[in-house]
């Protein structure tokens, strides 16, 4: 009886012995699954950053605190013109074309704040110089500093940028050259106005002084009529040419012909066909027909205007 007792008792131990050795290799089996599944997540998520990286637009480098590639990207390759087995390994500072203080203090930033943002000049495998602009982050892994780059060439930028502030240098000196040119020229104007008017008072003063007091002298002497008429019409000549009359004539009507402007100044001053005909030599039917040609030039014929009171006007234009 009592060695049934004991084997059972043993049987039962071995059994839940059994059970604890099956329970432990399941949940084995479940960590290793899963264990499996998250480094399959790892790789495959680490897959996808390393074909984000290569195909980006812009370079990339991995950096340690002594300024050593660990890692590039193909933009990388292609902006220095180095293969990304010859970039690996070389020392950014290889790549550096500015002043050794610009790149210094570029540097202190990164440190100082951890991350930075600028522009520098870069030296590639072929000699050129380009210009890119640059953002620098500083990482912690397993306590080592590591410096993340991003970049991408702005060299044709930058060109279009110097040629847009040359385009608008030159704009600004041929607004300059205009604005003197201008002022000029509003100067020339001026002394023209100024010397034109000292002209017509040398001219009035002449006439006034050297040729009126000739005419009142003629006046009183002994004249014909037909001498008389002369002499007033000779008069009545030198105060159109005082007051522009002739030049308004002219400049306004330039398609009059001499004989034309003759017989108008006349029948402005009064003179009757006749006693335009007589002064001129010629019939009055002359006169007549110029008398229409006259009214025609001006636009008049056919219409109710007096052409004495018309010419008057053009004295006050």
């Amino acid at each position: 009886m009592k060695a049934r007792t004991q084997n059972r008792s043993h049987d039962i131990i071995s059994s839940k012995k059994s059970i604890g050795s099956k329970e432990k290799d399941e949940e084995f089996e479940k960590e290793s699954v899963e264990r499996k599944l998250a480094e399959k997540a790892l790789r495959e998520q680490t897959y996808r950053n390393e074909q984000i990286l290569q195909t980006a637009i812009d370079g990339y480098f991995l950096v340690n605190e002594t300024g050593h590639i660990l890692e590039v990207n193909l933009a990388a390759s292609r902006i220095y013109g180095y293969s990304p087995e010859e970039l690996a390994g070389m020392n950014i500072r290889a790549l550096d074309a500015d002043e050794p203080r610009k790149v210094k203090g570029e540097i202190k930033k990164i440190l100082d704040e951890g991350s930075a943002r600028f522009e520098t000049r870069q030296r590639c495998k072929d000699g050129r110089i380009v210009i890119v602009e640059v953002s620098i982050h500083s990482v912690d892994i397993a306590g080592q500093r590591f410096f993340v780059s991003f970049f991408h060439d702005i060299s044709e930028r930058k060109r279009a940028e110097k040629m847009l502030l040359e385009k608008e240098r030159e704009l600004q000196i041929k607004n300059i050259n205009l604005e003197e040119v201008n002022t000029a020229l509003k100067v020339l104007l001026k002394r023209r106005d100024e010397d034109k008017v000292e002209l017509e008072k040398k001219v009035v003063a002449n006439v006034d002084e050297l040729v009126k007091p000739y005419i009142e002298k003629m006046k009183n002497s002994e004249l014909n009529e037909g001498q008389r008429a002369y002499l007033s019409i000779l008069e009545s000549n030198l105060d159109d040419i005082i007051s522009q009359f002739s030049l308004s004539l002219s400049s306004t009507y330039r398609n009059f012909t001499p004989t034309e402007i003759q017989i108008a100044n006349l029948i402005r001053l009064g003179k009757t066909s006749k006693e335009a005909a007589d002064l001129l030599n010629v019939s009055s039917k002359t006169i007549e027909v110029h008398r229409k040609r006259i009214r025609n030039k001006f636009g008049i014929r056919n219409k109710k205007i007096n052409l004495r009171t018309y010419l008057l006007s053009l004295k006050n234009r």
